[in-house]
């Protein structure tokens, strides 16, 4: 097996953890989220702690405060719409942070002989450059490889020439218009300007 070329694709460190500390973020408002509706579903039961006494007291029917625990009440229909909701939305928000985060730190692409692979936030995909349907696209400059697409505009030359060796070198050019040979061709003027 060849050994493993890494790709300039992905994100920067600072990009990684600035995803971290907003990940962290995000699920800490899911969790207020949920806290909330937690509170909205028990909103009718109130009990205040001090440090006087046993502690616990309630209000009663008037309004007024008086000692001990006081009764317990049933969660009313509004109150289980609410805590269920505020805990979808938590684990809505939860989830997308996890996956952004998985995302950001997981992205990652490599060569290894001619098979390209490339890792996303959860599932990896690879491409023998060899034998698959290869081609480019010009705006913005991305390499297309059977259901594979990577973005060449942070690839440098030597990654680019790689990328073009991998595609030609155990191929026969079928003719001039051989979508392949043209693939390699591009990647490697690329290779020579970037801008064109």
């Amino acid at each position: 097996m060849s050994p493993r070329a890494p790709l300039s694709v992905g994100f920067s460190a600072l990009a990684k953890i600035v995803t971290i500390i907003l990940a962290l973020a995000v699920v800490a408002v899911g969790a207020v989220v949920a806290l909330i509706a937690y509170g909205f579903a028990y909103g009718e039961r109130e009990s205040i702690t001090s440090s006087i006494g046993d502690g616990v007291t309630h209000r009663d029917a008037d309004g007024k405060l008086v000692p001990g625990p006081g009764v317990q009440q049933e969660i009313d229909t509004v109150g289980w719409i609410g805590m269920i909701a505020g805990g979808f939305c938590s684990l809505v928000l939860v989830l997308l942070a996890f996956y952004l985060a998985l995302r950001v730190l997981r992205t990652a692409a490599w060569i290894s002989g001619s098979e390209l692979s490339m890792r996303g936030a959860v599932r990896r995909r690879s491409a023998d450059l060899a034998t698959a349907r290869v081609s480019t696209r010009k705006q913005p400059n991305q390499l297309v490889a059977n259901d594979l697409t990577l973005n060449l505009g942070s690839l440098k030359d030597d990654q680019l020439m790689m990328l073009a060796n991998a595609i030609s070198n155990k191929r026969v050019r079928s003719g001039p218009s051989d979508e392949a040979f043209v693939t390699a061709d591009r990647l490697r003027e690329l290779a020579r300007d970037p801008f064109a």
